[in-house]
């Protein structure tokens, strides 16, 4: 096949470039930009094939266009692996078919077992654990958790049903647990405890906000036994002056009883721990023995981050749990992708989740743990990993697909 090059101004003026010089019949294999402007390759189906080599015929906007079949022309003689390989598009398109003859066969399985259930396995069991392990998965859910999920979803259910969404999302919701009433109602003393960066300093000041719009600032005191943290007790005193609340400090746990017997005519006490990781033992044992004497009045909450990864979430509840941990309060909600890894250790650790607080702001950014709300941001956060999925695939196969037409593309 003998091709021409055609340089011009613009795309306009190389296909009229095209045409005079070679005819209604012309075909433009490819186009690219060039310093002049716009360069195009033409040829005519219908010209002899040269093997090995595709001699091309120079053509600008500033020359003499030559009518077809007429003039001469110097022809440059160019390695034919400079210009598209047309067989290897013939074999990428080969390729995407059979790519997508298969995506096409998977779309119609797995939707018809999500939506219309299905009969195709020989051992059906296995084939609808498979399928609702991968929508877990899909999901954010990750461990142990997915296998509990499973064995419990099949024990209230026929073989038969389909696997459904609706029925993943049902059962999710009995799987999440939350405090019966709000933690400020009741009359208590409550410690948070965690690793340090967390947000418990952040999350009592929450709590007492909460309460003080409620009951007021005379029934609530505040206890802290990280007086050593500057940030954490610049603080705490500054909401002190603020709204004038009781603000004590303890470092032993003898110190904390009479803390807490100075202040038992409070209808709250909130307690801010020191940060302790939970690879500690020590630490955390000392924590626990802080805790210990004053179990008749008080509870301990876990503050776990949405924002860390499953298994160093789950490795946290394990180094407190031996802290007899009432319940939980999550934080950084707005600072995570998902809050399927967090939902998964609560669950597997059967902590209540007490609160849930998305954002820095004292006054407004801590809500009552919804389970339905959690399960919403899960679903929806899954159909729009979805759809990103299927965006970012279309605009690489818009990108290849443009690449052949320009005749830039290379194989790796």
């Amino acid at each position: 096949m003998r091709l021409h090059r055609f340089t011009a101004s613009s795309n306009h003026k190389a296909i009229s470039m095209i045409q005079d010089a070679l005819g209604p019949d012309a075909l433009v294999y490819s186009t690219r930009s060039v310093p002049e402007g716009i360069e195009m390759i033409a040829g005519l189906p219908d010209e002899t094939e040269q093997h090995g080599e595709y001699p091309v015929s120079e053509f600008s906007s500033q020359d003499t266009l030559p009518r077809h079949g007429q003039g001469k022309n110097e022809f440059l003689q160019r390695p034919a692996n400079q210009f598209p390989d047309f067989s290897l598009i013939e074999k990428l398109n080969k390729q995407l078919q059979i790519m997508n003859e298969r995506v096409e066969n998977l779309s119609k399985q797995v939707g018809s077992q999500l939506y219309e259930g299905f009969h195709i396995s020989d051992d059906e069991h296995t084939t609808k654990r498979n399928l609702l392990f991968y929508h877990l998965t899909k999901l954010g859910f990750r461990g142990k958790f997915c296998q509990l999920f499973i064995n419990r979803y099949f024990q209230s259910r026929n073989i038969s049903d389909p696997v459904s969404f609706a029925n993943i999302e049902s059962d999710l919701r009995h799987f999440i647990q939350t405090m019966d009433d709000e933690l400020i109602d009741d009359n208590r003393v409550c410690a948070l405890i965690g690793p340090t960066g967390i947000g418990k300093t952040t999350t009592i000041l929450k709590l007492a906000k909460r309460y003080l719009s409620k009951y007021g600032s005379d029934s609530l005191g505040i206890i802290t036994t990280d007086y050593h943290d500057i940030s954490g007790k610049n603080l705490l005193l500054h909401y002190q002056n603020i709204y004038n609340i009781d603000l004590e400090y303890a470092d032993s746990p003898v110190e904390l009883a009479m803390v807490i017997k100075s202040m038992r005519n409070k209808r709250l006490v909130l307690i801010d721990t020191h940060g302790v990781s939970q690879r500690d033992a020590d630490n955390v044992a000392r924590l626990r023995d802080l805790m210990e004497g004053q179990r008749e009045r008080l509870t301990t909450h876990l503050v776990l981050p949405c924002n860390v990864q499953e298994p160093i979430l789950d490795e946290i509840a394990r180094g407190f749990k031996t802290t007899n941990m009432s319940g939980c309060i999550l934080t950084k909600a707005d600072e995570c992708i998902s809050m399927a890894p967090v939902l998964s250790v609560c669950i597997n650790y059967g902590m209540k989740i007490a609160y849930i607080c998305n954002g820095q702001n004292i006054n407004t950014d801590i809500e009552i743990a919804d389970p339905d709300a959690m399960l919403y941001q899960i679903m929806t956060e899954s159909q729009d990993k979805k759809k990103s999925t299927e965006e970012h695939l279309l605009q690489n196969l818009v990108r290849i697909s443009n690449q052949f037409s320009e005749g830039r593309y290379e194989r790796s």
